[in-house]
C-alpha cells in the first residue's frame, strides 16, 4: 500500500445509511480534505455516465460549495482513481465517502478504486433504508421527462437500480479482506451511531487515523452549509438543496430526528429487495463494531 505520510480513508456506504450526516460529522474535524461520492458521479454525470438523468441545470456556480466543485466534463472514473492517488499537500487526512454499488453498474472491476486508502463501511438495516430509499426517488423527477408515465417508469428503474448496493458493499468487503488490503476492516451500523455516538466515532477516528473531536458529536453551526467543505461534482450542488438532505444539513448533531422507523407498509417491489439484499446485511452487521 502505498505511504501518503497522512491518513486516507475510503467510507463506503449503503444509499439512506445516515451517511452524509456521518460526513458532515467527520467534516467538524479541522485540516481534512473530504470527497463527496465521485465514483456515483462519474456513473451518472460524467463521461463514462450509464444513465439517463435528463437535462442538468449547470448554473451551480452561485451554490454553496461551488469553489470546491469539479465540472462533469473531467468526471471519468479513470480521473476520480487519478485524483484521489494524487498529492494532498497540507492535509491532514484525506476522506472519501461513496458507494460500492456505483461501480459495478457501471461495469467496472474493484482495482478502480484508489490505492493507499484504508476501507471502512456504514449500513443500516434494509427495513429503514430502502423504504426512504423509495420516498427519495419518488421525490426526485428527472428535468426533461414531463409525461407523468415516463417519470414513474424512470422512478421503478432506479429503485430496482439502487436495490443491489448490500451485496455490492459485502462484495467490496470480501475483495478488501480476501486481498489483504485490510484484514479487518471498520464496519459501523449508523443505528448504533445514532444511539452512541461519542463511543462509535471515537472507535472509528482510533481505527483511521483520523483525529477525533467532540464537535464531531454536536455539531457546530457557523451558519454555512457543511457541503462547504466537500469535494464534489457540479451537478450534484442541486441536490444538496433537496428535501431528503434537510436533516444532515439543518441538524446539530446524531439526534432522533434523523432516525428512521422500519415501514410496516411496503411496496411489494420494495419487499423483494429487502428480502433479497438482507443475507448480506445480517453478514456485515455479524462483523461491525459493537458499541
Amino acid at each position: 500500500m502505498a505511504n501518503y505520510g497522512q491518513p486516507r480513508v475510503m467510507l463506503w456506504i449503503v444509499w439512506r445509511s445516515c451517511s452524509t450526516a456521518v460526513l458532515r460529522s467527520i467534516s467538524q474535524a479541522d485540516g481534512g480534505v473530504y470527497y463527496y461520492e465521485p465514483f456515483l458521479s462519474a456513473a451518472y454525470e460524467g463521461p463514462d455516465s450509464v444513465f439517463l438523468r435528463g437535462e442538468q441545470d449547470e448554473e451551480t456556480v452561485g451554490l454553496p460549495g461551488a469553489d470546491l466543485a469539479y465540472s462533469p466534463s473531467v468526471n471519468t472514473f479513470s480521473w476520480v482513481k487519478d485524483t484521489l492517488e494524487g498529492q494532498h499537500e497540507g492535509a491532514r487526512f484525506v476522506l472519501v465517502k461513496d458507494t460500492p454499488l456505483s461501480l459495478k453498474l457501471a461495469g467496472r472491476d474493484w482495482d478502480t478504486i484508489p490505492q493507499g486508502y484504508q476501507h471502512t463501511f456504514l449500513i443500516r438495516n434494509p427495513n429503514k433504508t430502502y423504504p426512504s430509499l423509495q420516498r427519495v426517488n419518488e421525490e426526485y423527477k428527472p428535468p426533461g421527462l414531463m409525461d407523468e408515465t415516463a417519470v414513474k417508469d424512470w422512478q421503478d428503474e432506479q429503485l430496482e437500480t439502487m436495490g443491489g448496493d448490500f451485496k455490492s458493499i459485502s462484495d467490496l468487503y470480501d475483495y478488501v479482506t480476501d486481498n489483504n488490503l485490510d484484514p479487518n476492516p471498520f464496519i459501523m451500523d449508523a443505528d448504533d451511531l445514532i444511539a452512541y455516538p461519542d463511543i462509535v466515532l471515537k472507535a472509528y477516528c482510533r481505527a483511521t487515523g483520523i483525529p477525533f473531536s467532540m464537535k464531531m458529536v454536536e455539531w457546530e453551526d457557523n451558519g454555512q452549509p457543511p457541503n462547504v467543505k466537500w469535494t464534489t461534482c457540479q451537478s450534484h450542488l442541486q441536490y444538496f438543496q433537496c428535501l431528503h438532505h434537510s436533516n444532515a444539513m439543518k441538524s446539530r448533531g446524531f439526534t432522533k430526528n434523523i432516525q428512521a422507523k422500519p415501514s410496516t407498509a411496503l411496496h411489494p417491489k420494495v419487499a423483494a429487495i429487502i428480502q433479497r439484499e438482507m443475507p448480506f446485511y445480517n453478514k456485515m452487521y455479524g462483523q461491525r463494531f459493537i458499541p
